[in-house]
């Protein structure tokens, strides 16, 4: 019995002097190893696997080709690690035993940073981040507002971040303009970006519309302002094939800003106007606040409708040329976001905003017609939809927040019949846009609300396919 304890015992040893990742022997190219971050607190490993493995150990280290340790097992050929410290690099490999423990493979080493989650504060008060595009490299690009003071005097700013595909800040600048300026919208473009916004100074009564081209790396490339007798605001623009874009709008009539006019302009690739048409109502306010192309060159724009103390929700087709060819109202209802969808051969659109229930979704036909409508958290009337998107399955995905306190902050997943897929709701949260990304998740922007409405930090977060971030 002794001689079978000692025999274990050696063998024990044995094995253990044989995984220790000190004296793995063997070749290094039969186990191909990718590391990639999913979430600030997660990365998925993934590996090509040999025919006569047993085993895959997995090690990880922060300190390069040094000090790695043994995290875990497993039979599969791939891993998520958990519980990771955001905007963190790590290393890895595996090593490959077969059922005798006698071939031992070493994979390579490969690396990734987890996910920033949020960051500070740019100024001393407010900071929100409003749009959100995907870059050429895998990174992202946000716009929003921020605040400078000045003694006791508070100035709103443009903000824009562009941040690494890790999460990472890249470049971080805020944007002053005649004195004040606010970014609404944001277009990614062939070779860079096109901010859509406004810009004010202490002098003038009104807004003066703002475009900024900037290229892949946030540097600007040209700045352009449009006013005439009465204010101006860009809400969102679209590319065309030839670099030129169309913009959609605003321009008030008022000093209340109670009245006024949609617009809609095309600019040539070097912001110079090439056409303007302004849509008027009977009385009111028609404001247009994102703008999406159609299969047959025209535009589907929609935005609020402002009569008295009445909102409508309004959906407004135009041609090619900016003149519109149809319009449809929807009483107690607001739009403040669209997508494009083709399915079966047919192209519909969906319009996100809210109206008496809270945050809604209204899926139209071509020709303006209700397809369905769904209120998306009738338990919360403070709920808003904020942004809709279509995804790369042909469903639609959308977020927005609960304006009643405390904020949270919401992000699902529809398919085209209704149905919902997930849902998650975040506190102390407050979501303004959503993308996808490269690897079939979603990446979020908004802000992080503070102690009271004047306090808040910008956010961005990074999802999985299902909507997780993290050990969800």
């Amino acid at each position: 019995m002794k001689t079978l304890h000692a025999f274990v015992v050696v063998m024990y040893l044995t094995f253990l002097f044989v995984c220790s990742s000190d004296s793995i022997v063997g070749t290094t190219d039969e186990t191909e190893l990718t590391a990639t971050a999913i979430s600030p607190d997660s990365i998925a490993l993934v590996w090509t696997g040999i025919s006569d493995a047993k085993i895959y150990h997995i090690y990880r280290s922060e300190k390069d080709t040094d000090n790695f340790i043994l995290i875990d097992s497993t039979t599969n050929l791939n891993y998520k690690d958990k519980e990771l410290k955001s905007s963190t690099l790590y290393y890895y490999y595996v090593v490959v035993i077969d059922a005798k423990y006698s071939q031992i493979q070493k994979s390579n080493i490969d690396s990734a940073i987890t996910f920033a989650v949020s960051f500070g504060k740019r100024f001393q008060f407010y900071n929100s981040l409003r749009s959100l595009v995907n870059t050429r490299d895998g990174g992202y690009f946000a716009t929003g507002l921020t605040v400078d003071f000045v003694g006791l005097d508070g100035y709103l700013l443009g903000w824009q971040v562009l941040f690494s595909q890790t999460g990472a800040i890249i470049k971080e600048q805020s944007y002053k303009g005649s004195g004040y300026a606010s970014f609404h919208g944001l277009c990614k473009s062939s070779g860079g970006f096109l901010i859509c916004g406004s810009t004010y100074t202490d002098d003038s009564s009104f807004d003066t519309g703002l475009l900024i081209k900037l290229s892949d790396s946030g540097d600007e490339q040209w700045s352009k302002q449009f006013s005439d007798t009465s204010g101006m605001v860009f809400w969102d623009a679209y590319e065309l094939t030839d670099g030129s874009f169309i913009i959609c709008g605003v321009r008030y009539t008022d000093f209340s800003f109670t009245h006024g006019y949609g617009i809609v302009t095309k600019v040539d690739r070097n912001g110079d106007t090439v056409w303007t048409r302004y849509h008027s109502t009977d009385s009111g306010l028609r404001m247009y606040q994102t703008i999406v192309s159609a299969s047959n060159g025209t535009f589907f724009i929609t935005g609020v409708l402002r009569t008295q103390n009445a909102f409508s929700g309004i959906l407004v087709t135009v041609d090619d040329n900016g003149n519109e060819t149809a319009f449809q109202s929807f009483h107690e209802c607001r739009f403040y976001s669209s997508t494009r969808i083709v399915s079966s051969g047919r192209e519909q659109f969906l319009a996100g905003g809210k109206d008496s229930t809270g945050a809604v979704i209204k899926l139209f036909d071509a020709d303006l017609n209700l397809v369905w409508s769904k209120s998306l958290l009738a338990d919360n009337p403070g709920s808003i939809t904020r942004s809709v998107i279509t995804t790369d399955d042909n469903h639609f995905a959308m977020c927005g927040g609960m304006t009643v306190s405390p904020k949270r902050g919401w992000y699902c997943k529809y398919s085209i019949n209704e149905e919902l897929e997930w849902i998650h709701i975040k506190e102390n949260t407050d979501f303004t846009d959503i993308i996808q990304t490269n690897d079939g998740g979603f990446a979020l922007c908004g802000e992080y609300p503070g102690e009271d409405a004047y306090h808040s930090d910008g956010c961005l977060i990074k999802t999985d396919s299902y909507g997780k971030v993290g050990n969800e």
